[in-house]
């Protein structure tokens, strides 16, 4: 759901942007979703400290989700090597 959130801002943010009712809304969306992103980014690398596979499981999840998996396995070996 978050991911489609994010998808509908972007396509739509310039018509979005100035209208007073939604800014509130806009920003809200924007920040859960930074959060979001920010605890998995925590969690997948305490997991990796940690070999910790049930958070390990938890955090790749949530970039699944986001559709973001790819980018972050990526950073986590590159990180890892």
């Amino acid at each position: 759901a978050l991911r489609e959130v994010e998808e509908i801002l972007e396509e739509e943010e310039e018509r979005l942007d100035g209208v007073e009712l939604v800014a509130p809304e806009l920003q809200f969306a924007r920040s859960v979703g930074a959060a979001v992103r920010r605890q998995a980014d925590g969690m997948l690398r305490e997991a990796l400290r940690s070999l910790n596979q049930p958070s390990l499981t938890t955090a790749l999840q949530v970039f699944f989700s986001l559709g973001c998996l790819r980018d972050k396995v990526e950073e986590a070996v590159a990180a890892a090597a």
